[in-house]
């Protein structure tokens, strides 16, 4: 158990390292003109005063990666029994912390603002035919959710042909030693529960995907060709990259179906492995592809095609179907919530990092956060349960 504390304790130090590592670098894969929310002339990138505030966050999340760090730590050595628990809630303090600290940088960021009289021509968000032609998902990498799909059929498959053959009574649960703790009389819901929570999971990244392809562009009127170009590369990149993570993550969880068959059972070692190796694939590759392409591509400099140029003329010319609301700090609440309520747009781009946000002024909007919240509550709530029972 010693061995398995230690191993415990080392994925919370991957986790607070890669949480650390992924919150301090925001503001570098963030648009040059969002300073924390606000939006200023990138002629203003070298104000003393901007690369102060810059400074102050990574310092401020540096230090709040060391205390979580040290969190950790204090957790191995007191109630080492207790490191699986602290992996859920030592992301918690460094998630809130991020979040005061950006408050408080985005209400200096607009007084900065407004002391230097900072004018900025908005960006337009293209509503054009080349965004809803997004709508119809062609360029999708299908074969990821294919192929996970595929196997998730055959291990359906297996498992309803080994069923026959199974002990009227399984086990059901193994502690932390893997050793079984919970048995019950065999039935489809216990065999098939991994590949339906697998299942899950690859429609949870099939519409997150989806949501990528409908979050409207943001364009740039200084160079609109080169906008869509970005765009084009890093929706592309976005979605292998979700789509790759999706298969790991259905490997990942039909890797156990061999337990629930009770076929084999890993020593702790191997499932301590394999939740490592299958985390890191999934983790890495999505910080490699923010930090290169930066929020909505705009650290790509990908060749201009003639359809971008196309999409450009024609967002040209037609500049009523141009919306700038996105563009105004105004509708921005905290610098990180869009509230606009003459977009009809659900999805946008968000102000901070690479990630798609909701437009809060749609009631649908609403009800998605609820139904999230509920969801994660859910998922604490009963992972807190079950961990608890192992200590």
């Amino acid at each position: 158990m010693n061995i398995l504390q230690g191993l415990f304790f080392a994925i919370n130090l991957l986790l607070a390292l890669t949480m650390g590592a992924m919150l301090t670098v925001l503001p570098l894969i963030t648009r040059k003109s969002l300073l924390f929310g606000v939006r200023i002339p990138e002629s203003a990138l070298d104000h003393p005063r901007v690369r102060q505030l810059k400074t102050r966050y990574l310092a401020v999340l540096l230090a709040l990666s060391v205390l979580t760090l040290a969190a950790a730590l204090v957790v191995h050595l007191t109630r080492p029994a207790y490191n699986l628990i602290a992996s859920l809630y030592l992301p918690l303090p460094l998630l809130i912390g991020q979040f005061l600290t950006t408050v408080a940088l985005w209400r200096q960021a607009r007084r900065l603002k407004a002391q230097e009289n900072w004018q900025v021509a908005h960006l337009g968000t293209a509503e054009t035919r080349s965004s809803r032609a997004r709508t119809a998902f062609g360029g999708l990498p299908w074969a990821w959710y294919l192929g996970s799909l595929a196997l998730l059929v055959l291990a359906v498959l297996v498992s309803l042909a080994v069923y026959p053959s199974m002990p009227q009574t399984i086990v059901t649960h193994w502690n932390a030693a893997m050793e079984p703790d919970a048995w019950a009389e065999k039935s489809l819901i216990h065999v098939l529960i991994m590949p339906i929570i697998a299942l899950v999971m690859i429609v949870i990244m099939l519409l997150s995907n989806l949501a990528i392809y409908r979050t409207k562009l943001q364009v740039s009127l200084e160079n609109p060709a080169l906008s869509y170009a970005q765009h084009r590369v890093y929706r592309l990149w976005m979605s292998h990259m979700l789509g790759f993570i999706t298969a790991i993550m259905t490997i990942m969880f039909l890797a156990f179906q061999p337990m629930v068959l009770n076929l084999w059972v890993p020593s702790s070692g191997v499932m301590i492995l394999i939740i490592l190796v299958t985390s890191t694939l999934m983790i890495v590759p999505a910080i490699v592809v923010s930090v290169k392409a930066g929020q909505g591509g705009t650290r790509l400099k990908p060749a201009i095609t003639q359809a971008d140029v196309a999409a450009a003329g024609f967002a040209d010319s037609s500049r009523p179907a141009m919306r700038s609301g996105r563009g105004d700090d105004r509708f921005w609440k905290l610098g990180m919530f869009y509230v606009n309520p003459e977009d009809p747009a659900l999805f946008v781009e968000d102000r901070l990092g690479n990630n798609g946000g909701l437009n809060y002024a749609r009631p649908l909007a609403w009800v998605m956060v609820v139904v999230l919240l509920g969801l994660i509550i859910a998922t604490y709530a009963l992972s807190t349960a079950l961990l608890l029972e192992l200590v």
